[in-house]
């Protein structure tokens, strides 16, 4: 065939005999073993997945070493005199052990000690006896509000309790009634306030982020791959083997394969660090549905797009063209991470069926469910609209990497390459 030939027809007739000895699945594992084994020992993949995972597991050591830092949850250390020991055990039953609520009772030689003590931060505070019956507490120059509340509390209590007991009223039954509380009840509905507003959404924001650069990054690769074997001559050896179909198909679930391995190892990842941290207890759906449906997001997304990007790159024969190429691609990519965006400004009818509709909803849904706005049904609806565009898609690229995997020079049309792939 003369190399400035850009039709590529010859696509169509090259898998002859040797192609026709194997089979269609066991062809496209072939070539997704291929791509597999020389990209899986790529030190760029390997240091880029664990970089990935070092980073979700340093953003969830971050509380853990904030707590150690500053201890907040560490119990109050506070003397008392004899006499106001009792007011301190009262505080310490009223905190009921909560997180930077409880107190630790301390015994301390005297006032002059407990006074530097409390100075000094060996204390956070020391109940002594005042002028009369009275009782001074003692607080460095910036009190802990907190302690100091459940102190003055747990201070009046015990005045009221004295008096009661001086007027013969039965004491214990006014304790009891003094500690007594609602019981809560959960039924459900309301939106957690803005933590949990913010919670969910700086899930979704890394959903949808992980989601859009896994896709794009092995949707690029994809695109490279295809390139470098046509300006290396390589496709004219393995087409020899294999069809054109197979050849594109299973580059791209090769180099999917990967892309899954990272993401799952992200998912995984980022998993364990919410179980231990609670971080998704915010969230209105469950850990498990939300990993299977960025799971089957990345899955169909890759395919979708991938598809689309490598038919885009066969036009070309040169790494420096690749860029132009897939630009129409990548900027179906872009938009709907845009799109996705807007969502926390805009609310209306036309984004919700947008969310629906490919290519917005790889993007669109996977915030959506973690905010807590699109219900099951609609990401299942989603994902099949999104799987009959994944089948066009298959077929459009592939008829135009058949028609285009085997011409060189100048940059081919994508309608001339669809009717040389047709014949």
């Amino acid at each position: 065939m003369n190399p400035e030939d850009t039709s590529g027809p010859a696509a169509g007739s090259a898998p002859g005999g040797a192609g026709a000895e194997l089979g269609s699945g066991r062809a496209v594992w072939l070539v997704a073993r291929r791509e597999i084994l020389a990209r899986v020992r790529n030190k760029a993949f390997i240091l880029g997945t664990l970089g990935l995972v070092a980073a979700i597991g340093f953003v969830g050591a971050i509380p853990a070493v904030m707590n150690l830092l500053f201890d907040d949850d560490a119990a109050a250390r506070v003397a008392a005199a004899p006499q106001a020991r009792e007011i301190v055990d009262r505080a310490g039953s009223d905190a009921g052990g909560s997180p930077g609520a409880s107190i630790e009772t301390v015994r301390w030689p005297g006032r002059d000690q407990a006074e530097q003590a409390v100075s000094d931060g060996d204390l956070d505070a020391a109940l002594v006896a005042g002028d009369g019956e009275t009782v001074l507490l003692l607080v460095a120059d910036t009190p802990e509000t907190g302690l100091t509340g459940l102190l003055n509390t747990a201070y009046a209590e015990h005045r009221t309790m004295e008096a009661l007991e001086g007027s013969g009223a039965d004491t214990r039954a006014v304790d009891a009634a003094m500690d007594a509380s609602l019981t809560v009840q959960r039924v459900g509905g309301g939106d957690g306030g803005e933590a949990a507003f913010f919670t969910r959404m700086m899930i979704g924001f890394g959903a949808t982020f992980l989601l859009y650069m896994s896709i794009l990054v092995f949707g690029v690769y994809v695109a490279q791959g295809v390139v470098e074997e046509k300006a290396s001559r390589v496709v004219e050896l393995l087409l020899a083997t294999v069809r054109p179909w197979q050849l594109l198909f299973g580059k791209i679930v090769g180099i999917g394969a990967l892309g899954l391995l990272q993401v799952g190892l992200v998912l995984v990842a980022a998993a364990g660090v919410g179980v231990a941290t609670d971080y998704f207890a915010e969230i209105p759906v469950s850990l498990p549905v939300l990993t299977v449906s960025l799971v089957a997001w990345f899955v169909v997304g890759y395919l979708f797009f991938a598809s689309l990007l490598a038919g885009s790159a066969s036009l070309v024969s040169r790494q420096e063209d690749v860029q132009s190429a897939i630009q129409p691609v990548i900027v179906l990519i872009a938009v709907p991470l845009a799109v996705t965006f807007m969502t926390f400004s805009v609310n209306n009818a036309v984004l919700d069926v947008l969310a629906i509709l490919p290519p917005f909803s790889p993007f669109m849904m996977p915030m959506r469910l973690a905010m807590g706005e699109a219900a099951l049904w609609e990401n299942l609806l989603a994902l099949a609209l999104l799987t009959a565009a994944l089948i066009g898609a298959v077929w459009l690229a592939a008829r135009v990497y058949t028609g285009a995997v085997l011409g060189t020079g100048a940059k081919l049309k994508a309608t001339e390459a669809f009717r040389a792939g047709s014949r």
